[in-house]
């Protein structure tokens, strides 16, 4: 498969050379993230295609920084997230690669790291990774076996980092929503009072009506019996 030669000829290219780390960056960076997605099937491009992300940020220089931003535009967390859901319980490769990527995007020492963390909380990378190393020690010790210190180490420093971040997160998102709900409330009360008062004032001008109408009525009466009476004075007069 081509996606995949590249791919291998790209790692070894751009490790420990910041200068071609920016010149891919620059020139196949959006090519890498098309291939992610359109073989997200594909274990093996998956595995290069995250360590390949994972070397050209790999590095503290500030060349670094503005290629750890460069993949954050480029929505890389969201990769990292749909093959650690798709591979990452199944595929000890995928989720090395992703653990790797995730670290070395998150470095502490880098001017973008509260950017990343908040990124990667907002994608929501601490439950999908959380259930993939999990899975990952359940199914080494099931069997036995010692699992990968690389890989429980990675995973370990990235649900410390990431942990509190997801939690204020949660917290400002539960802020949000219950202050949408007494909004809600409050314009449905302010609306209901509208149409309490507008209802009384309509009431309030029938009940008007009613009694003007029954007013002149009477006053009608009243004028009518008058001019009968006068006028059987009259007649009786004349008599």
């Amino acid at each position: 498969m081509v996606q995949l030669s590249v791919l291998l000829c790209l790692i070894p290219l751009a490790l420990e050379n910041a200068m071609m780390q920016a010149h891919i960056t620059q020139e196949c960076l959006t090519l890498i993230v098309a291939a992610l997605d359109r073989h997200r099937g594909e274990v093996d491009i998956q595995t290069k295609g995250l360590v390949l992300l994972g070397v050209l940020i790999q590095g503290d220089d500030a060349v670094h920084d503005a290629i750890r931003i460069r993949e954050l535009e480029a929505a890389v967390p969201k990769r990292v997230v749909a093959a650690l859901r798709q591979h990452g319980t199944s595929n000890d490769d995928v989720l090395w690669a992703a653990l790797f990527v995730l670290a070395v995007l998150v470095r502490d020492n880098s001017c973008v790291f509260g950017r990343a963390t908040a990124v990667l909380a907002h994608v929501g990378v601490l439950k999908v990774l959380q259930s993939a190393v999990d899975e990952y020690k359940q199914r080494h010790e099931h069997d036995g076996m010692e699992p990968d210190e690389m890989i429980v180490s990675a995973g370990d420093y990235l649900v410390q980092v990431l942990e509190p971040v997801q939690q204020q997160l949660n917290r400002r998102n539960y802020i949000l929503a219950a202050a949408t709900v007494v909004t809600v409330a409050v314009g449905a009360g302010i609306l209901a009072r509208r149409f309490w008062s507008s209802s009384n004032e309509s009431s309030s001008r029938q009940l008007g009506s009613h009694a003007d109408g029954g007013s002149n009525s009477s006053s009608s009466s009243r004028d009518s019996r008058l001019l009968t009476v006068r006028h059987i004075e009259a007649s009786s007069v004349k008599v």
